[in-house]
């Protein structure tokens, strides 16, 4: 055996612990990814019958129905609501889809107000809160008071809100409430 076929033998391994290396980490990224959005389907469910009194309590609004992400029972109200706007051009029927991925759709009553008046909430649920997760709310509520014609709120509900992502809430006007529940400890993140 010679010196360059001892030196072809290490590079060819040191190329195959290469790419055994790279397919791991693409395994590890697609179970962190797939951990993450189990996290959020568990979040859902924990804060599912809390988000009418979330949003009583929090931001102080009369009568909160869930619209979407709740038991199903007021979803045809969206669906009415959503059909008329795309048939009425105030939004398009992709504008449409993109609202249906929010993960709560609500309408309440702003008492405060006179006389009151209905208002639309937008629900983004996030265990770690981030620019994505606010953006996102900020569409869908862009898209919920064009289809509506009503005053509408982003709110982002999340566990853990980084300083930035709050100051980038309140660049883009959307209301953030943090709950303890949601909080996972950051040796489990």
């Amino acid at each position: 055996m010679t010196t360059a076929t001892t030196i072809n033998d290490i590079k060819e391994s040191n190329a195959r612990g290469q790419r055994n290396f790279d397919e791991l980490r693409a395994i590890i990224q697609r179970m962190n990814d797939s951990l993450r959005r189990l996290e959020g389907s568990v979040a859902e469910i924990k804060i599912r019958p809390r988000v009418r009194s979330i949003i009583r309590q929090r931001l102080n609004l009369d009568r909160p129905r869930i619209l979407l992400g709740g038991d199903g029972a007021m979803e045809h109200l969206l669906d009415d609501l959503l059909d008329a706007a795309v048939a009425a051009q105030r939004i398009t029927y992709d504008q449409r889809n993109r609202l249906l991925d929010a993960d709560f759709i609500a309408s309440a009553t702003d008492r405060t107000k006179q006389p009151p008046e209905p208002v639309y909430l937008a629900v983004e649920l996030s265990v770690t809160v981030d620019r994505h997760d606010i953006e996102r709310a900020a569409e869908w509520a862009g898209i919920l008071a064009q289809a509506s014609e009503n005053r509408t709120v982003a709110l982002v509900l999340g566990g853990v809100i980084p300083p930035q992502a709050a100051a980038h809430a309140a660049s883009q006007q959307v209301n953030i409430v943090q709950l303890a529940d949601l909080n996972i400890p950051e040796d489990e993140n």
